[in-house]
């Protein structure tokens, strides 16, 4: 030891302070290396778990039941206008016929009806009300419209009939009479 210490003292004195210094530069380095490696880890293990939980939103496992939601979709009625149409020319013992032409829209002419070998298809009509006179009526019928019920008058041999919808299932026209009922409207059905 005393060799030691004797090569200490001949040695410069900066030589000793490096020598003694020295074991630290690679433990500075082990902790930098260490906390790198150790944000590293967390980049990568983040976006892993991302991307698994990622992959189980978009691909969903089969082994989940597939659930549907039904969406039941009323039956639109024809075109009110049309339906008008029809119903005058029905009374009157004429149709309307389409007629083509090409290059031209389609237009309707009057045609005499022919007796129908089948029966023709009946409907549920909403009723909201038979007049006699034409003006209370329209009267009736402006109130509808107001609450946002597509309705119109039809002539029957009571008088004008406000109608405010006919459809081809019971169920549909039950509903339409239900809404009516909530809006302050008192109607009847009519399977004609």
């Amino acid at each position: 030891m005393e060799a030691e210490d004797q090569e200490k003292q001949n040695q410069p004195a900066e030589f000793n302070i490096i020598k003694e210094s020295a074991p630290r530069v690679p433990l500075e380095f082990l902790k930098r290396f260490l906390g790198i490696l150790l944000l590293l880890s967390i980049i990568v293990g983040s976006f892993w778990l991302s991307f698994q939980f990622g992959k189980n939103l978009l691909v969903p496992s089969k082994s989940k039941p597939a659930t549907g939601v039904e969406v039941v979709i009323p039956e639109v009625p024809d075109n009110i206008a049309t339906l008008q149409k029809e119903m005058s020319h029905k009374q009157s013992g004429t149709r309307l016929a389409k007629k083509t032409t090409p290059g031209r829209a389609a237009s309707y002419h009057k045609q005499r009806a022919k007796p129908a070998l089948s029966f023709e298809k009946k409907l549920y009509k909403v009723q909201v009300g038979v007049f006699s006179v034409k003006a209370n009526a329209k009267q009736q019928l402006a109130k509808l419209q107001t609450k946002g019920f597509e309705a119109f008058l039809n002539k029957v041999a009571a008088g004008w009939r406000v109608q405010a919808g006919a459809y081809t299932t019971k169920k549909y026209a039950l509903l339409q009479q239900k809404k009516l009922t909530a809006n302050g409207f008192a109607s009847t059905l009519i399977y004609e």
